[in-house]
């Protein structure tokens, strides 16, 4: 494994925190780099970075189709 092979591979599990991240605060440029890499050579990274994104989608597709009164947590 070359230099550039350690510092850019990640494994599923960090890849997969990396997509979650990428939904909540954003990535680095680093991040986003090592992310593209990772998707590129691992298809079930890849199938969870997609599955992320449309879920992230439906989620911001549902908040925005609510009034505020809707989306207020009640005591129960």
């Amino acid at each position: 494994m070359s230099v550039l092979d350690k510092i850019f591979s990640l494994s599923c599990r960090e890849a997969a925190i990396l997509a979650s991240k990428e939904s909540l605060s954003g990535l680095s440029y680093f991040e986003k780099v090592k992310m593209r890499m990772q998707v590129k050579i691992c298809p079930p990274c890849e199938k969870y970075a997609q599955d992320n994104e449309l879920l992230d989608q439906a989620i911001s597709k549902m908040v925005d189709s609510k009034s505020e009164e809707e989306l207020k947590l009640t005591s129960q």
